[in-house]
């Protein structure tokens, strides 16, 4: 065994690094630390050490080096944001950021030069033999084989099954096949992986409702059933679509948002020192993840203090004092201190706009999702219908399927009527011009948020989910419609009503309809939450508190990626004008944050700055509206300077 020094091998040359004797060796760090390795961990972990080399006040410690990490596509970035970090306390108060980024740069490059180089000659590829020896591991084809004998499986049986296959194949004894090495280092989506080693699954429609029957088989197996193979098709049929309009759509948002954020322009490097903070809930350890370097007061400590998602795990499921940027009292409206931001400000060049970066952290993710739809796709599945407190009233949980709800017993004889609104369930009218409903999806003739329940004589509306995703009848409810018309009925505004007198109580009325995640729909409902009016919903400018908008944000990001909330907070402030109705849309007074609305993001790109206005699409209502010319009240912006050169 031979011992050295960690600072010794930082200054070695690649020849010297490449001369290194295949033994084992012990590694002295500067933190005290003495690491068992060889030379494989010692070669990787060199060119991390591009920046030691570059900055000389950083001391190499033990986290700085590879240590038995299991490598994966990101182990370097995981290593060199140890280093970076370190590299940023080592040169406190001094402005590196822009030179360790570059250095962070040619260190990544050299390494994948070095490891593409290197690893040429074991790149292996993957056949479908590999895929059959897995298929032949015994708790693998047991599984496979209680899916593909059971017409009725479930969308949770599906899910299931896939979870066990992925165990299974994981513990067995299959050291050399690529497969299963690539999941385990995370180079191939477990998701598609398992939807050719076990059932594909549930499957939606173009529209994205969902089939009745499941893809039993799997792509590794055959998929020779022709009703499963029609279904199958037609993911690539959802998968040409969002090629199209939402992908359009999802580009002109990205245009739009960068545009109006880029208002929000400065990063300050230091402490604003408000001692005002926000109430933000840690509901779990994403949630902290999110939150990860943000800061917060510590009412032990008596001091503000960066989060850390490893050391505050007793934080999750507590409420935080949280600084955020609307508690900032930097003097520069357009801007925000970097305690305020988070740590995440050592990653942020001070030449850069802040707003346009956050922006593009966020939008280039939902840009991805719709262009990798295929990619994200699993077996379609039903959520739990939400019984809350007054769903509670009138219906209770399946407990055979917990996505539906059936009507409580306390209402058999007591005269219940349900109302569906016609806009709702129009399509029930052609009930009558068919001879047999089977066979026929409930999803076709009605999509319900509100319905109408009438207990003896006394109206009572009732919502039962959201214009997103709307629930529907079960078949039973469908059938129970269709043979008995005599009791339905209609009233002054053609709703349907429903007379329950010969309801089977046994039978569930309502349900949660089968949906596989749509990269259009989650894109929409993004764009709606940032640029629409009041009118609808779940909009921004429906909060009249940011912090609590920021929480739905949050909420609403976080289905789908792992975003920073730092970066989340700068996209919503800048929307967050002065007083949109008086027709002051610059961003909120420095002095007091808090105070202020949000504006209408049309109504912003128009009337906040010209120079924003005039590098949008708007430049004849630009031109021809009085408020270009008499308001005052703007919001500075990059692109100012165009227009109206000094």
């Amino acid at each position: 065994m031979i011992k050295i020094n960690a600072v010794d091998l930082v200054h070695y040359t690649q020849d010297q690094i490449d001369a290194l004797a295949n033994v084992d060796y012990s590694v002295i760090f500067n933190d005290g630390v003495e690491k068992l390795t060889y030379v494989e961990e010692i070669t990787l972990s060199w060119h991390f050490w591009e920046i030691h080399r570059r900055f000389s006040k950083l001391s190499v410690t033990s986290n700085h080096f590879l240590n038995t990490r299991n490598i994966s596509s990101v182990t370097h970035a995981k290593v060199m944001s140890e280093i970076r970090k370190d590299c940023i306390k080592a040169y406190e108060g001094q402005d590196i950021i822009s030179e360790l980024n570059r250095v962070i740069y040619i260190a990544t490059n050299n390494y994948h030069n070095f490891v593409a180089g290197e690893l040429n000659a074991y790149i292996t590829g993957v056949s479908i033999l590999d895929f059959v020896e897995i298929l032949d591991i015994p708790e693998v084809k047991a599984i496979n084989d209680s899916v593909q004998n059971d017409k009725n499986v479930t969308p949770y049986q599906i899910n299931e099954a896939h979870k066990e296959i992925h165990k299974a194949m994981l513990k067995a004894p299959l050291p050399n096949n690529p497969i299963i090495q690539y999941m385990s280092h995370g180079l191939f989506k477990a998701n598609q992986g398992l939807q050719c080693l076990g059932p594909r699954g549930y499957v939606n429609d173009g529209d994205f409702h969902g089939f009745k029957l499941p893809v039993r088989y799997g792509f590794a197996h055959g998929i020779t059933d022709i009703a499963e193979y029609a279904i199958e098709s037609r993911t690539a049929t959802i998968d040409a679509f969002l090629k199209v309009k939402p992908m359009k759509d999802a580009e002109s948002l990205n245009r739009i948002l960068q545009l109006s954020a880029s208002s929000v322009k400065h990063l300050h490097r230091g402490d604003c020192g408000s001692t005002e903070y926000a109430f933000y809930t840690i509901s779990g350890q994403d949630v902290l993840n999110d939150m990860h370097g943000m800061t917060i007061y510590d009412d032990e400590l008596k001091q503000f203090r960066p989060l850390n998602k490893y050391n505050d795990g007793t934080l999750k499921g507590k409420t935080v004092k949280l600084r955020t940027i609307w508690n900032c009292k930097h003097p520069d409206r357009n801007g925000v201190c970097s305690t305020c931001f988070g740590e995440l400000a050592n990653n942020i060049n001070t030449t850069d706009n802040l707003g346009h970066m956050c922006t593009i952290e966020l939008l280039a993710k939902i840009s991805q999702l719709i262009l990798s739809h295929k990619h994200h796709t699993d077996s379609a599945v039903y959520s739990a219908f939400n019984v809350n407190e007054q769903i509670a009233k009138w219906f209770v949980l399946d407990t055979v399927d917990e996505a539906r709800v059936k009507l409580k017993p306390d209402f058999k004889d007591r005269n219940l009527k349900i109302g569906l609104r016609s806009k709702e369930a129009i399509a029930l009218l052609n009930l009558t011009q068919v001879d047999d409903i089977k066979g026929l999806s409930p999803e076709r003739f009605a999509q319900l948020t509100t319905v109408l329940m009438s207990l003896d004589g006394l109206d009572t509306p009732l919502t039962l989910s959201n214009d997103q995703n709307p629930c529907l009848l079960t078949d039973a409810m469908l059938n129970y419609i269709f043979n008995n018309t005599e009791l339905v009925t209609f009233d002054e505004s053609n709703n349907f009503i429903i007379d329950m007198a010969e309801w089977d109580y046994n039978g569930a009325v309502f349900a949660q309809p089968q949906r596989q995640f749509s990269s259009s729909d989650y894109a929409d409902s993004v764009k709606k939450f940032l640029t629409s009016p009041a009118k609808y919903k779940y909009a921004a400018t429906k909060f009249e508190d940011p912090i609590v908008a920021l929480t739905y944000f949050h909420d609403l990001i976080r289905q789908k990626f792992k975003i920073s909330l730092s970066y989340l907070q700068v996209v919503l402030y800048s929307l967050w004008v002065v007083n949109p109705e008086a027709g002051d849309f610059r961003l909120a007074n420095p002095g007091d944050r808090l105070t202020g609305a949000f504006a209408v993001h049309r109504q912003l790109l128009l009337a906040s700055s010209p120079g924003l206005s005039m590098a949008f699409s708007y430049h004849k209502v630009v031109l021809e509206s009085p408020l270009s010319y008499v308001s005052t009240n703007r919001s500075n912006h990059e692109f100012d300077s165009f227009l109206m050169p000094k």
